[in-house]
């Protein structure tokens, strides 16, 4: 009995056992069937991720060391134009469709793969069926048996013509904004909106007394004194926030002692979507220009000044001859004194015109700013030139709506509307003028003067506010006038911190319009004067 219990005992022990075996068993088997389905779902990603990043891939046989055969996936057509029959009927056919500059490049590439070296991607160019050139992107993937013996590679070709057609463009870009940058002789950076520069030309390197590369990278406070890097992130953040380009006069010092006087222009930096992304400055050496100016601003002014004593003395002289103080005048003299006369007022005017205005670019002009009723200067106006309107046969208008009252220099600004009438009405022969007042859009007021005169050329209305410029030389000179009227009338406007215009067709008239802030701050008067573009 004890010998039956024992082999029922040793049969149950043995069937535990193989039961625990055959449960490993069923777990061993599913484990190797997920490992399958693994390698399957993983095979198929890396199948995915080629398809997505490759056009096609061809596989080399390695036995010995040596490439024994080449086949060619299905989408070589589509990027060689020969199909996988075309390379199989001429085994030599990927080499021949080499660019031949390449071949060697390709070679070697190839030679180090089958050597076992780290298998890294090459760039070449092939020739298409067609005779075009391509560029592919060529990547081997090494094969290995267990004795990490070589076995195969295959090579992952990924047409990139587009890519490089648009690098190369985008060298030539760039090669091409070098020299511009390099050719031009002014001073050339650019910062990002953190003050950080990003490039600049050579010029700028020769200022800095640095090279490129120390220079990229930098700040102002990297580059120049606290006091000099101070005033220039000041400009910097004055033109960012107003978003307008800004100007500004400085003078600087290079390493090699020079010292130049240099008008700096910056503005906004700003990428493909219009966004501002930093900023652009030029500064050009101004030095022997300001020198120049001055020198004729001298000459000038003491031109004129010389020529008021004897242009008085003439004007007596005319005016004593014409009373008859030195005898009997006759008709036929007395129109040529006239005639002499007309023309010594016109020098007279011409004269003080230049002085006025030298006086206005060089701030020397005294401005006494206060609330005034723009009404009452329309009016003033108004009444002061009817007289001269009348006698030329024309009417004279006004109109004036109940506006707030103005900070401004009303001498100016009676001056400045003076000149805009009295111009009206030299080039009106027939018809009237109006003189109007009412509220600017920005709350400001806004003065017109319109006529009905000869009207002004499309081409020459930018020319109007520019001193000794030919606009209408011979009619203006008919006429009596110098020219500087408008030009002096828009240095006062820009010291209001205004702006004057004109709007005109020839034939159809003109109208001047003068627009001045609701405010202006007394102070800026003198700085708006000193900032004025003349």
């Amino acid at each position: 009995m004890k010998d039956q219990s024992r082999t029922k005992q040793s049969l149950i022990e043995e069937m535990t056992t193989l039961r625990k075996r055959v449960a490993d068993m069923e777990r061993v088997e599913s484990g190797s069937k997920r490992a399958e389905e693994a390698l399957r779902e993983s095979e198929g990603r890396y199948k995915r991720l080629l398809d997505s990043v490759t056009d096609y891939i061809y596989t080399v046989q390695v036995e010995d060391g040596r490439p024994v055969a080449t086949v060619h996936g299905p989408g070589c057509a589509a990027v060689t134009g020969y199909t996988p029959e075309d390379y199989q009927a001429d085994p030599y056919l990927w080499h021949h469709m080499i660019y031949t500059q390449d071949r060697d490049v390709v070679t070697e590439h190839a030679a180090r793969v089958i050597a076992g070296e780290k298998a890294i991607a090459l760039e070449h160019r092939i020739v298409h069926r067609d005779g075009s050139v391509l560029w592919v992107r060529n990547t081997p993937v090494p094969h290995y048996d267990e004795g990490r013996r070589l076995v195969a590679y295959d090579g992952l070709i990924s047409n990139i013509t587009e890519r490089k057609r648009a690098e190369e463009a985008l060298r030539e870009k760039t090669a091409l904004l070098s020299g511009l940058l390099a050719s031009i002789p002014d001073i050339v950076f650019f910062k990002d909106k953190e003050g950080v520069y990003l490039g600049c030309n050579p010029e700028f390197v020769r200022f800095v007394g640095q090279d490129t590369s120390s220079i990229v990278g930098s700040t102002d406070y990297d580059l120049f004194s606290k006091e000099i890097a101070d005033f220039c992130r000041e400009q910097d953040r004055i033109m960012m926030d107003q978003g307008d380009p800004r100007h500004n006069e400085e003078w600087i010092e290079y390493p090699d002692g020079a010292r130049v006087l240099i008008d700096t222009l910056k503005a906004t930096l700003r990428d493909v979507d219009g966004q501002v992304i930093g900023m652009l400055g030029v500064s050009r050496d101004i030095t022997e220009r300001k020198r120049l100016e001055t020198t004729k601003d001298d000459f000038v002014s003491m031109v004129s000044h010389e020529l008021r004593s004897p242009i008085t003395v003439i004007k007596e002289t005319i005016a004593l001859v014409l009373e008859e103080a030195a005898g009997p005048v006759g008709s036929e003299q007395r129109e040529l004194m006239s005639a002499a006369k007309r023309n010594v007022d016109r020098l007279a005017r011409l004269v003080n015109d230049v002085l006025d205005l030298q006086k206005l670019q060089a701030g020397q002009v005294e401005f006494r700013p206060a609330a005034e009723d723009v009404a009452e200067i329309v009016g003033d106006v108004h009444a002061f030139m009817l007289p001269v309107a009348r006698e030329k046969g024309l009417a004279l208008e006004k109109a004036a709506a109940d506006l707030p009252r103005v900070v401004l220099d009303r001498d100016k600004i009676v001056q400045v509307l003076t000149n805009l009438v009295s111009n009206a009405i030299k080039f009106t022969d027939r018809g009237s003028v109006v003189i109007s007042a009412s509220r600017g859009d920005d709350g400001g007021v806004l003065l017109s003067v319109a006529d009905t005169g000869i009207g002004i050329r499309a081409e020459d209305i930018s020319k109007l506010f520019k001193a000794f410029s030919q606009v209408s030389a011979s009619a203006r000179w008919e006429k009596g006038s110098t020219g500087l009227g408008l030009v002096i009338s828009k240095e006062i406007v820009t010291a209001h911190g205004g702006r004057i215009w004109a709007e005109s067709e020839p034939g159809k008239g003109s109208t001047f319009r003068v627009l001045l802030p609701a405010e202006v701050d007394v102070a800026t008067y003198g700085q708006a004067m000193r900032n004025a573009s003349f």
